[in-house]
């Protein structure tokens, strides 16, 4: 008897079968699908942002020194570009973030392109009282730092002098983000030279507070710790016809 009580026990269900889930049921679990769905694509979204620049700052620009080089050359000109491996001014901060390097060092030019987000502008506005414009107020040079210089952060507090001149500059907005595109001529890299220049740094001031630490963001190396250079192929488009 005991046996077939037992087995007796086998075919009774340990948990009742589950009904059909109700509208509210479904609706919650459709909702709650969206909203994953709408987290991931604003994450991926931000960072396709961050990392995008529009064209035309990517592409090269022919200044009229840049062009006359070019066409004295028959089009024969080397053109190269650097990865930048400390694109920002500050690790924390990152006021300032730079990319898209395109050098032409037989003929002077140095190119590069600079973001930052529209609350760096409130930023400034709150510690200065007053608000800039960006395209008459920030001011952009170029700076070649002391031989023997390694601070891989771009510290300010280095002798430094300027070298070149801003030839061209334009700028583009995307949403949260201000972009300029700078082109520098006349830059010596000291490839005539025994030593040739080891680090150039893009210096950025505020007009009327020149007199401030600038933001820093080091630009081009060339050093035995690194000194890697890639040809950059510039488009049909992007070259005079």
């Amino acid at each position: 008897m005991d046996d077939m009580e037992r087995y007796g026990d086998y075919n009774e269900l340990d948990e009742a079968p589950r009904g059909k889930r109700g509208p509210v049921s479904i609706l919650l679990r459709v909702l709650i699908g969206l909203v994953c769905f709408l987290v991931i694509g604003v994450i991926v979204f931000r960072l396709f942002l961050f990392n995008f620049y529009p064209r035309e700052m990517r592409q090269i620009y022919f200044t009229d020194s840049l062009t006359a080089f070019y066409e004295e050359r028959g089009g024969e000109v080397n053109f190269e570009t650097q990865e930048l491996r400390f694109p920002y001014d500050d690790e924390r901060d990152g006021n300032f973030f730079c990319d898209n390097l395109i050098l032409v060092r037989e003929a002077g030019q140095l190119q590069l392109s600079v973001r930052f987000n529209k609350s760096f502008l409130e930023e400034l506005r709150t510690a200065l009282g007053h608000e800039i414009n960006p395209d008459t107020d920030l001011i952009f040079t170029l700076a070649r730092t002391a031989d023997g210089y390694e601070d891989e952060e771009g510290a300010t507090d280095v002798p430094t002098e300027s070298v070149g001149r801003l030839a061209a500059t334009s700028s583009e907005k995307l949403l949260m983000y201000r972009y300029y595109k700078l082109c520098f001529d006349g830059v010596d890299f000291g490839l005539d030279g025994d030593t040739p220049v080891s680090w150039l740094r893009l210096e950025i001031r505020i007009r009327g507070y020149e007199d401030k630490a600038p933001y820093c963001v080091l630009v081009y190396e060339n050093h035995e710790g690194f000194a890697r250079f890639d040809e950059y192929k510039p488009a049909r488009r992007e070259v005079p016809q």
